[in-house]
């Protein structure tokens, strides 16, 4: 009877532990950030015991019972456990267990949580076209993270701790280069949500150059021309040799269907000054030269000079004594020289005006006639 009555005691008792696994207490584990985790950052993770306030909290790594300690990377406040500076040995399994403060009781064993700590990404940078480049000229910059997404990218000039540009979206475009933009350029990613970076890129210098200088040559010795005048020009690079095409300006219009090295153009009708300008073309870079300089020319109207023999005395005379000036094309006549003619000439001259008066009205025959006696 006796013994019987101790089976039922342990009956009830195993009864009552099964019961009381029943309504044990679940504990629950979470971690912040979910992984992949980047060697370097902060890893929190919180076990929480529902209804219950007060609790004493173990930590588990793997598959054992051993629990965490606090060290210099490992602590713990209440539900909290905090890895700082997560590194790849803590990449494992970790779960947790809920405890009162008196021992007697306990929480099932929390849900285990996987930590993956991974190296931080690297960055790379490649800039389009590659160096040297050339003022004017558009460069693309690409900020390349191997791993994951969401980057905030930023970009970098040479010891700067501020970013020249940044963007969610991974590419940085300079247009219209100058000699400002020259130096060093890096890259890298930053997470501001997660207070995390990525490494530093490479670091690539650019090297921005002026283009090439185009300057324009008169082929002729004067500067100064007519209306309508055919003017020849050349446009001289001094850098390279394979330009393709070369283009013209005349007061900084376009010349159409103009595009050779040396070329003749015809001076418009109307007086002025032409600035004429060129700059060259070719397929690789530099794909052009600077616009040159321009070269004036003056276009004048033509004027039509009187032909005179003698200059009028009211008019301002070209001569000296003794001599008459006139266009340098035209012989010069000596005073005495054409006094002298018009001595030789000058009775035949008032024999015919005589006789001319005398003719008139008469017939020709007798006309003849008397001129022959009279000059008998």
């Amino acid at each position: 009877m006796k013994l019987s009555f101790q089976y039922l005691l342990c009956w009830l008792g195993f009864q009552f532990l099964l019961i009381c696994a029943q309504v044990l207490p679940k504990a629950s584990l979470s971690m912040q950030p979910e992984s992949p985790v980047f060697t370097g950052e902060a890893v929190t993770f919180t076990c929480t015991v529902k209804y219950y306030i007060g609790w004493h909290y173990k930590w588990f790594k793997r598959n054992t019972r051993v629990e965490l300690s606090p060290s210099e990377r490992y602590s713990k406040s209440g539900n909290v456990f905090i890895i700082r500076g997560a590194a790849g040995e803590d990449s494992a399994l970790y779960w947790c267990q809920g405890e009162s403060r008196t021992g007697y009781m306990q929480s099932h064993i929390s849900n285990a949580v996987r930590l993956i700590v991974i190296a931080l990404p690297k960055s790379t940078l490649t800039v389009v076209p590659q160096s040297p480049v050339f003022t004017g000229e558009t460069v693309t910059m690409t900020c390349v993270i191997e791993s994951l997404s969401d980057w905030t990218y930023k970009w970098y000039k040479g010891s700067s701790v501020s970013p020249v540009f940044q963007s969610v979206e991974n590419t940085f475009i300079i247009l219209g280069l100058n000699e400002f933009h020259g130096g060093q350029y890096w890259c890298k990613g930053e997470r501001s949500h997660r207070h995390l970076s990525t490494y530093n890129s490479n670091s690539i210098h650019l090297s921005v150059q002026a283009l090439p200088v185009s300057r324009v040559v008169l082929r002729h010795s004067q500067s100064q021309f007519y209306i309508g005048d055919r003017v020849s020009l050349r446009c001289d690079i001094a850098e390279y040799t394979d330009w393709d095409q070369y283009n013209w300006y005349r007061n900084g219009t376009p010349l159409p269907s103009v595009t050779s090295k040396d070329v003749t153009v015809t001076l418009p009708d109307q007086p002025g000054q032409y600035k004429f300008a060129c700059e060259g073309q070719r397929t690789s870079r530099p794909e052009r030269s600077q616009v040159s300089s321009a070269v004036a020319v003056t276009a004048i109207a033509k004027t039509v000079k009187p032909l005179s023999s003698i200059v009028p005395p009211s008019q301002p005379s070209n001569y000296t004594t003794g001599t008459i000036h006139n266009d340098s094309s035209v012989p010069t006549i000596s005073v005495p020289r054409l006094a002298c003619s018009l001595l030789v000439i000058s009775p035949y001259v008032l024999v015919s005006v005589v006789l001319g008066v005398k003719c008139h009205g008469r017939r020709r025959g007798s006309c003849r006639h008397t001129y022959r006696r009279n000059m008998a």
